[in-house]
């Protein structure tokens, strides 16, 4: 979100979006106007939260630091993200599982874990838990996301199974057989 005030500021210690502190926030600009009855000034202020969930709606207060405040312009910027996407490359799938690896069982305020997939603070199983939600899910610019069909995941992982699970008989079998060749051959 970034404001614009005239006159006093904002307390910007004390500026919440559903009672959620910014993550960041910086000062853009300042001017000072020279005027009868003292200085005044109009700043530019960024501020951004990482929020979890998708609320209908969020209460934003701004609360003036004196008594004269005055806003300019207000403007709200919206960005969602793909669930999972912790590494933000568009797509879920091993990167993401690594970079929370890399960052397992850390914990610090909301939006400053590298890995914290949910935005909860905390690297942990819930943040695997959304990744395996949206496994293989992929956003491109201006497309929406590609959504495997959960029936083709499962398919995919049963033929693995069995893949390997054959391969694994046929070894037995081979070593088996060698083994009654040799006592044949003495």
């Amino acid at each position: 979100m970034q404001t614009r005030t005239e006159g006093s500021e904002i307390d910007y210690g004390a500026v919440k979006i559903g009672g959620a502190a910014p993550t960041a926030t910086d000062e853009l600009m300042r001017q000072t106007q020279a005027g009868p009855f003292g200085d005044s000034y109009t700043v530019d202020y960024w501020f951004e939260w990482i929020l979890p969930g998708n609320a209908a709606s969020y209460a934003i207060d701004l609360p003036a630091s004196g008594a004269s405040m005055s806003f300019d312009r207000v403007a709200v910027d919206t960005l969602a993200t793909l669930g999972g996407d912790v590494n933000r490359d568009g797509t879920v799938n091993g990167l993401d599982v690594s970079a929370i690896a890399s960052a397992w069982l850390t914990s610090g305020p909301i939006g400053s874990v590298s890995g914290d997939a949910n935005f909860d603070g905390s690297v942990n199983g819930l943040d695997i838990s959304l990744i395996a939600a949206h496994w293989l899910y992929s956003t491109g610019a201006g497309q929406a996301a590609a959504v495997p069909e959960p029936s083709a995941g499962l398919l995919l992982a049963a033929g693995a199974s069995l893949l390997v699970a054959s391969r694994a008989l046929r070894k037995q079998r081979s070593v088996k057989a060698a083994a009654s060749q040799t006592f044949l051959d003495l």
